[in-house]
């Protein structure tokens, strides 16, 4: 597989541990395509690795989840749990990563019959998804009432344009009948 290939030699030329991350990255995936499912692991471990030895976990949760996906699909479901519960000490973590790994949590726990864990991670799954609900109500609302304040001093703005024009048309009248009241 020539990309496969292009990645290892990468990681061999380049000097870059966030270019080597990436390039274990992308053989992690080429390896799950051809269902090598131990190699694609070994692989974001390495990615893994790397980023701990620069000190750099920023979205490290990114690699624990998809080494969790990983050992579902091989079947170790103790590891992909271990794995996706790592992905949650991640602080950069986001909101929709961490309900995937809530419904991941869930599904794991449900293949090991496990009903008290599978309740618990569905119940945080949905708290997530009502407070992710409630900040876009809250968004919406706040943009509605900016939009409706936009629109009302859009409206005072053409009362005033239309008042001083009536202020300059009497004007112009009272000039008018001035003047022609003194020539007349």
């Amino acid at each position: 597989d020539s990309a496969q290939q292009y990645f290892k030699n990468s990681i061999l030329l380049s000097d870059n541990p966030f270019t080597n991350v990436l390039n274990y990255h992308w053989l992690s995936i080429i390896s799950e395509r051809n269902r090598n499912y131990n190699k694609a692991i070994e692989n974001i471990i390495n990615a893994i690795n790397i980023k701990l030895e620069i000190k750099s976990s920023y979205k490290i949760s990114t690699e624990y989840i998809r080494l969790a996906k990983l050992y579902k699909e091989k079947g170790d479901v103790d590891n992909a749990i271990i794995y996706s519960k790592k992905s949650l000490e991640d602080t950069s973590l986001s909101i929709l990563d961490k309900l995937e790994v809530y419904c991941m949590l869930s599904l794991f726990y449900e293949l090991k019959n496990q009903r008290k864990k599978v309740n618990f991670y569905h119940k945080k799954q949905i708290e997530l998804q009502d407070s992710l609900l409630s900040l876009t109500k809250q968004y919406i609302f706040s943009k509605d009432q900016i939009d409706a304040t936009k629109k009302k001093s859009k409206s005072i703005e053409q009362q005033n344009s239309i008042k001083s024009i009536q202020v300059e048309q009497k004007k112009s009248l009272l000039i008018f009948t001035l003047v022609s009241t003194i020539l007349f």
